[in-house]
């Protein structure tokens, strides 16, 4: 299946004059049936809101052309730089995700040559991370070797585990403590289930 055929080739005439040549018939068939799955699978790959402005095209290259006349480059380049800029981890849990749509939003800038260094994207995802990562950015920061984004993924991802296991002790501690009724508090203690 060639989905691109439609884009490559302009639309052949469609013979309807009742003789028996096949074969501009099924150039035809072949034709309409790619810009048909091309232009499904556009529209399938684009938000809703974006689908909505854009106005009815027949063909595929023809709803590639409004959209080219929708969004100016410089702006949607302009929009990912401040995303990547801005982007923050919200919660303990995920910073692979958010490293990896970290990375896909500089990836997006190749095609604006605007690629942020390696050593850059590196600052940015630790810069973007939380508070509780503070320990890990002074250890990076003191230590003479620089990361690739795929260290710092791997190293942040075993901080993770880390903090969570804290966490988790911490909580722990805490419904042992009330369940103790240390700090004045007059509660039951609780199941064993739920300890």
């Amino acid at each position: 299946m060639d989905l691109d055929h439609a884009l490559k080739y302009e639309k052949p005439l469609r013979l309807d004059d009742g003789l028996d040549n096949k074969k501009p018939k099924e150039r035809y068939e072949l034709w309409e049936r790619n810009n048909r799955l091309s232009l499904l699978l556009i529209q399938q790959k684009i938000t809703r809101s974006i689908r909505g402005a854009i106005p009815k095209c027949e063909t595929a290259k023809e709803y590639l052309e409004a959209l080219d006349k929708q969004f100016n480059p410089m702006e949607m380049c302009g929009s990912i730089m401040l995303e990547l800029c801005v982007i923050r981890l919200i919660s303990i849990g995920g910073v692979r995700q958010h490293i990896i749509k970290m990375r896909d939003l500089a990836s997006q800038l190749k095609s604006f040559e605007m690629e942020p260094t390696e050593q850059f994207l590196v600052q940015l995802i630790l810069n973007s991370l939380l508070a509780q990562y503070e320990a890990f950015k002074v250890s990076y920061n003191t230590h003479n070797e620089k990361w690739l984004v795929d260290e710092l993924l791997f190293m942040c991802v075993q901080e993770e585990s880390r903090l969570l296991i804290s966490v988790l002790k911490e909580v722990s501690l805490m419904r042992i403590l009330l369940a103790c009724g240390i700090g004045g508090w007059d509660i039951s203690p609780l199941k064993e289930s739920e300890v």
